[in-house]
């Protein structure tokens, strides 16, 4: 029986300033493929930008990653990640395409630099390994309350209306500021090394420049994220055959058929969902007339609640967490399983209570899914050399499942007046989704077993 941790000033502070800021960014990366369409794109284009900017934040925040101990300190990181996502959310209410791409690309580049450098911070305050994944789960769980605040910010505004929405995150982003700016003395921030002045603005401008240009390209940049992450794996799995090293084939598993398939999941849901709720969701849930995207609502308010739930039971206690990885793919298959059989029994518009049980279901096995798979995948790896290399894996999977996820909702969806062949085209997509997650599913817990078989064999 493990004591329960004992949270600081400094992280109490670094919670409170993720909650705000969680708040006001989710608003515009759960809402711009819909945003984006009701401004007149074509839908293939909304999803070429969406699965853009997903892949584009993995890559950038690899790119910090690499070079962020030549970067200057943790105060000016934050403070200049909030000014380039208060310009980003100004410039997104411009009429002109290549403003609003310069303002996702803004918004891309500020919000994987803010992420990593909180992650980073939230991660220095521990020292044992539970200990750092009990404060992981209480990140999570501020992030899912900033994220509900910010949803229901979604739902209660005009479908595809949001320039009061994106003004008030800007003020909330704002806000977040001049917490930093107030509190910067109570907060506990790493030392870093000397470093050179122009290594930043280089490096900034760099990765703003190239990221504007992949985004405005979006094929592209879909054939580079997935020729680099095959690249990668074909790398690892000469590592680990050359070196025998059964971890790094269990990292593999874990990166494709656990994070990649998690990470597709989720980005169809950003990209194709909101549209799909707009369009062919009956808006009346128990005789109450409500908007289709308060479903949104309901992930990270199942989050909350079962995260709490989570959290609780992990205080003072630690469990296999490779078990409970096997688990959470089985209810993510659960999750999209649910909204098959729901468009497979339609015959028009589908009851809101469908959507609504999918996204609940699907944000337990996301809670399960991002606390636990980071822990695994540190556990794995023991080498530091190539930690760094490893953990960018992470993000480079989910820059891959961001690039595959739109050819598939391409492939399957269709933009058409007639919501017959709409609710075709959508069940086609998620029984195609449902069939990985299972696969997945299969593979993880396989694995799992067998792992933990020959680990009895050793002892």
């Amino acid at each position: 029986m493990m004591k329960p941790i004992k949270y600081t000033v400094s992280f109490k502070v670094l919670l409170f300033s993720q909650l705000f800021f969680t708040a006001a960014f989710i608003t515009l990366r759960e809402s711009l493929s819909l945003y984006l369409y009701n401004k007149g794109l074509p839908l293939h284009l909304c999803y070429a930008i969406t699965t853009s900017a997903v892949s584009l934040f993995a890559i950038t925040s690899i790119g910090w990653g690499i070079f962020f101990k030549y970067l200057p300190s943790h105060k000016t990181l934050l403070k200049i990640a909030l000014l380039l996502s208060i310009i980003a959310f100004i410039l997104i209410n411009f009429s002109s395409y290549a403003i609003k791409m310069l303002a996702v690309t803004l918004y891309v580049v500020a919000g994987s630099l803010y992420s990593l450098t909180i992650s980073l911070l939230v991660n220095a305050h521990f020292g044992e390994n539970h200990d750092r994944h009990q404060g992981n789960q209480a990140y999570q769980l501020i992030l899912n309350i900033g994220g509900f605040f910010g949803i229901l910010g979604i739902a209660l505004s005009p479908i595809g209306h949001y320039k009061h929405l994106y003004f008030a995150s800007l003020v909330m982003l704002a806000g977040t500021l001049l917490l930093f700016l107030f509190t910067a003395n109570r907060i506990l921030y790493i030392e870093k090394p000397d470093y050179n002045k122009w290594s930043f603005p280089i490096l900034l401008t760099g990765l703003t420049l190239c990221s504007f240009i992949l985004i405005t390209y979006a094929s592209f940049t879909r054939y580079l994220m997935i020729l680099t992450f095959i690249a990668s794996v074909l790398y690892i799995l000469k590592l680990a055959l050359t070196e025998r090293n059964r971890a790094y084939l269990l990292f593999l598993m874990l990166i494709i058929f656990c994070n990649g398939v998690f990470w597709l999941s989720n980005a169809i849901f950003n990209i194709q969902f909101p549209i799909f709720l707009s369009q062919d969701v009956n808006q009346t849930f128990m005789n109450i007339h409500l908007s289709p995207l308060f479903v949104l609502v309901t992930d990270p308010l199942a989050s909350i609640l079962f995260g709490g739930i989570i959290y609780y039971i992990f205080t003072g206690h630690d469990f296999n967490r490779f078990a409970m990885l096997s688990v959470a793919q089985g209810i993510l298959f659960l999750s999209i399983m649910i909204l098959t059989i729901a468009l497979w029994h339609a015959h028009g518009q589908v009851a809101l209570f469908w959507p609504l049980l999918t996204r609940t279901v699907f944000a337990i096995a996301e809670f399960i899914i991002i606390t636990t798979l980071r822990a695994q995948v540190a556990e794995f790896i023991k080498e530091t050399e190539r930690q760094g290399f490893f953990m960018g894996m992470l993000r480079l999977s989910q820059a891959f499942s961001a690039a595959i996820a739109f050819y598939i909702a391409s492939h399957f969806t269709q933009n058409s007046l007639n919501i017959s062949t709409r609710l075709a085209s959508d069940f086609n997509l998620y029984f195609s989704l449902s069939l990985i997650t299972f696969s997945a599913f299969c593979i993880i817990t396989g694995v799992w077993l067998l792992h933990r078989n020959i680990d009895k064999r050793h002892q």
